[in-house]
């Protein structure tokens, strides 16, 4: 099965993921396309695996050695995330990711602070990596530590300590935005 995922890693390097083909991998792989599907019921499903690896390793980084090794996890395969984006099967990865953790969910979050939570640190990474990593790893494990600790409201309030959102009162009631 390794084998098949790093074929398919080798051949999304090198081509677009609508132009690979099972035949492609059972071919350079020089295995039968019923041995590819033992393995696999699908390309997608062999996308799917690699996107699993990269996530369990990444979550393996950051529990041992907290937010700074995730985001150095995703320095050093920028090009697999970059891949994934020049393909447009980032919101594949975003759907992965939510399921990931969703399976490990200890906080009993549901489904809309998970995609929040998700959806805000993928797209950190993903914008770190296409500004070629220019904030230090340090600084992007600190401030989201703070985001996930510091209460949300407390981050989104106005001089008085009020919550303001585009649709809340304190919007009617000044002309600014709070």
């Amino acid at each position: 099965m390794s084998d098949i995922l790093n074929c398919f890693i080798a051949e999304l390097q090198e081509r677009p993921y609508n132009k690979i083909t099972i035949a492609d991998i059972c071919r350079k792989t020089n295995i039968s396309r019923k041995s590819f599907y033992r393995c696999f019921y699908s390309k997608q499903a062999c996308l799917l695996a690699v996107i699993d690896r990269h996530l369990s390793a990444s979550y393996e980084e950051a529990r041992h050695g907290g937010l700074q090794q995730y985001f150095i996890y995703w320095q050093h395969n920028r090009d697999f995330l970059k891949m994934l984006k020049a393909n447009a099967l980032y919101p594949i990865l975003l759907e992965q990711a939510m399921q990931f953790v969703s399976q490990r969910n200890r906080q009993d979050w549901d489904h809309h602070q998970i995609r929040f939570v998700v959806t805000g640190v993928l797209c950190v990474i993903v914008q770190w990596i296409e500004r070629s990593c220019k904030e230090s790893v340090d600084y992007l494990g600190k401030e989201l530590h703070k985001v996930l600790t510091v209460p949300l409201l407390t981050l989104l309030s106005n001089d008085e300590g009020t919550a303001c959102f585009l649709f809340d009162d304190c919007n009617r009631k000044k002309a600014s935005v709070c």
